[in-house]
């Protein structure tokens, strides 16, 4: 190899990349390598990082990742990982590309550019890439690979940006790259990003799970040394040769388990695993090793057989696969157990470039989320907006599976009802759904959440037809597209409906043509519609009838007031009718005056940390955590505003809580006494029900700030008979 003069940190980089590739160690593919690092070399120039360091740096750090972390060992990912940014940052275009690294490695690098367009914004321009990106996963996932290894490398070198970037990228990371890491399958990469982007967007939080991360590790080791030697030496009778690893969570995932479930950091039992892999040759012997496994460590440890999870058998929607199996240790505590062979490790780690190495591309749930993607894609005729939105419906489809009565699976997201499986079915079903029958025994209706493990039975009527309501009951971006395309073709039916039946009418009253237009005008205006296709809308579904159009056509006022009334408030979004808050609890800084609104999604009180955004004519306030605070954060950071809560707020907020436990006498009297008497605390409404001596409430009630709400939670959970005390995050039932 000829030699060549670069900085000593660079060369050392460029050293390591050479020594972890494989594919270096052909002497042809490394002189090509070594001159593809020469070009960007050259093309970088004197550019330099915030850092001061020179910029090659960055791409042959994504280069590593790539290679190391994501298995992506090739000539054509390390060249692309070198110019990934030359066309961007300097003259060279994606022609010069192709001119001197081939047709591959120039689709990669396209596919990583960002769109410019001086006529939009800086966010709009962000979203758009962010498609254009995702466009290239059906055709090459290897270009959204590299642009989440680009990501990884960016938040590593976070520190030296300013606070309004790291505040921007880490809303972005937290809310799209490290969940579309982790849905590919890349755990490890996930995990770092999670931390870093937690990091960067609430430090203090960061810190203090840190913190607490290191108490509970010093705390756990001891049982982990016991645990590690025991299991080893019982599977060494087996001629079983296994590897055992304490795992973590990371600090932001638990920080949201510890929201989601309404308890402390300490008291989730699965912050930290203990993962056992096993050496085994033939993969249909894999789920009895695991099971033998399991039977050996519930010989000295007792199991929760109610939380085991059987991921071999139908592996996860990142094609995750292992035996999950949570046990109570010698320090009387639940923690995890997960138990894979080598193969399943590789995948955990490595994600769908080891899923495609063990040629399981053919029935890969990831194969089968992309070509979901690519449907969305050829369909989507959205904004960028818009398009995010539902791609993020199906990010998640993770952790649901519901069954057919003859047996066939699907999977959904959580939170997914009854009508995003019908439309999962197929899209007929899900225009004729009005129910379904649960697990052969329970009726319910279309709305219901589903969970894992059901069987469905899905209830169809000729009589049912499809309502705009039910876009606010599905989850999956597959039910919302069917729903969006059948009132689009219902307008356009509409549309034609009514433009003959208009036609007609104006030929009774002998209107020519040249007179149509206006008659037309007049009706729109007197009907408060925005366009004149509305007006045929309106006519085709029957809203108005010929009478009333006549009347509009012949009065000199020409107005229908009830009509306007009815029209227009179609279009109107239902506002919170919870009066009891006035506007006065938030204190916005002097820059505007515009009216407050809480968001519905999360539901802040005061004493929940709060980030506001500008939404037209009014300000919306969220909670820090609000994933779609996040969303907000990534996308329209230049509309976010300083709030903070008012210090003399006299206002009540509705809050809901779900309570649930075993049932037993006097409970109810229990928890309204401690509501009512010792706590004084006003309740809006109660609802109960049991089944099978479990039960589960529903209790509104109004508060004025959060520590209220968190002393009544706290005592809640000592009354006997109660288990699980939440907040519930999207309670719409008092809009």
């Amino acid at each position: 190899m000829t030699e060549f003069k670069i900085d000593d940190i660079v060369q050392r980089r460029f050293h390591d990349l050479l020594m972890l590739s494989k594919c270096c160690q052909n002497p042809q593919i490394r002189e090509e390598i070594v001159s593809a690092f020469r070009f960007s070399e050259k093309a970088y120039g004197n550019i330099k990082r915030k850092s001061g360091k020179p910029y090659i740096i960055h791409p042959i750090s994504v280069a590593i990742i790539a290679v190391k972390r994501m298995g992506l060992d090739s000539k054509e990912v390390i060249i692309s990982a070198f110019c990934h940014d030359v066309v961007e940052d300097t003259d060279y275009t994606i022609e010069d590309i192709e001119k001197l690294f081939g047709k591959e490695v120039s689709y990669l690098v396209n596919g990583l550019t960002k769109i410019e367009n001086k006529n939009e914004t800086l966010s709009t321009l962000q979203l758009k890439t962010f498609k254009h990106i995702l466009s290239t996963l059906p055709i090459d996932y290897r270009v959204v690979m590299l642009k989440i290894a680009d990501r990884l490398n960016n938040m590593q070198t976070m520190d030296v940006m300013s606070q309004g970037s790291q505040q921007r990228n880490s809303a972005e990371t937290l809310y799209i790259y490290a969940p579309l890491a982790h849905r590919l399958g890349f755990y490890n990469i996930k995990k770092e990003l999670e931390n870093l982007g937690l990091k960067y967007h609430n430090p203090k939080k960061y810190i203090k799970l840190k913190v607490l991360a290191e108490e509970k590790k010093k705390e756990i080791l001891p049982v982990f040394k016991e645990f590690r030697n025991y299991i080893k030496h019982k599977l060494k009778k087996y001629e079983i040769r296994a590897t055992v690893l304490l795992r973590s969570k990371s600090l932001y995932s638990t920080q949201q388990k510890s929201l989601e479930k309404n308890i402390s950091f300490n008291k989730l039992y699965n912050q930290y695993s203990f993962r056992i892999i096993f050496r085994n040759k033939n993969p249909y012997t894999e789920r009895q090793l695991s099971y033998m496994i399991y039977a050996s460590i519930t010989e000295k440890y007792r199991p929760r057989t109610d939380k085991i999870r059987d991921w071999i058998s139908i592996p996860r929607a990142n094609d995750f696969e292992g035996l999950i199996a949570p046990v109570i240790l010698c320090n009387g505590k639940l923690t995890e157990i997960q138990i894979l062979s080598e193969r399943m490790h590789e995948i955990s780690v490595k994600g769908f470039a080891a899923v495609k190495n063990y040629n399981k591309e053919s029935t890969s749930q990831i194969k089968v989320w992309i070509d979901r993607i690519q449907s969305q894609l050829n369909s989507n005729t959205k904004s960028a907006v818009q398009f995010l939105e539902d791609f993020r419906l199906n990010l998640f489809s993770s952790d649901i599976y519901a069954f057919t009565p003859k047996s066939d699976f699907r999977v959904l997201p959580i939170y997914s009802t009854i009508l995003d499986f019908a439309f999962e079915i197929h899209s007929e079903l899900g225009y004729k759904c009005m129910g379904a029958i649960i697990n052969n025994t329970d009726q319910v209706d279309m709305s219901f959440h589903v969970k894992n493990g059901d069987i469905i039975e899905i209830i169809t009527s000729d009589l049912v037809e499809p309502d705009i309501a039910w876009l606010d009951i599905v989850r999956t971006g597959k039910a919302k597209r069917y729903i969006e395309e059948y009132f689009k073709k219902q307008r356009s039916k509409n549309i034609i409906k009514g433009e003959e039946i208009l036609k007609i009418i104006f030929e009774e009253l002998q209107i020519i043509p040249e007179k149509q237009l206006k008659q037309k005008e007049k009706i729109q205006k007197d009907l408060n519609l925005k366009k004149a296709s509305d007006v045929y809308e309106t006519i085709g579904k029957g809203k108005i009838i010929k009478e009333d159009i006549i009347r509009i056509i012949n009065s000199s006022i020409g107005r229908l007031i009830e009509y306007a009334k009815i029209i227009s408030s179609i279009n109107l979004k239902r506002n919170d009718t919870n009066n009891i808050a006035d506007k006065s609890y938030v204190v916005l800084n002097k820059e505007t005056e515009l009216e407050t609104e809480l968001a519905d999604c999360c539901r802040p009180i005061p004493g929940d940390k709060i980030m506001a955004f500008k939404d037209d004519d009014k300000i919306v306030v969220h909670r820090d955590h609000c994933f779609n605070a996040l969303e907000m954060i990534s996308t329209m950071n230049n509309l976010q505003v300083h709030v903070e809560w008012s210090s003399d707020n006299v206002s009540s907020f509705v809050i809901s809580l779900r309570i649930s436990g075993v049932d037993r006498g006097g409970l109810i009297f229990d928890i309204t006494n401690l509501i009512f008497n010792e706590l004084h605390v006003n309740m809006k409404s109660i609802n109960f029900s049991v089944k099978d001596a479990i039960y589960e409430g529903i209790i509104k009630l109004y508060f004025q700030h959060i520590n209220d709400l968190n002393l009544l939670i706290k005592k809640l959970r000592k009354i006997h008979g109660v288990q699980k005390v939440e907040r519930i995050k999207n309670d719409f039932n008092d809009l």
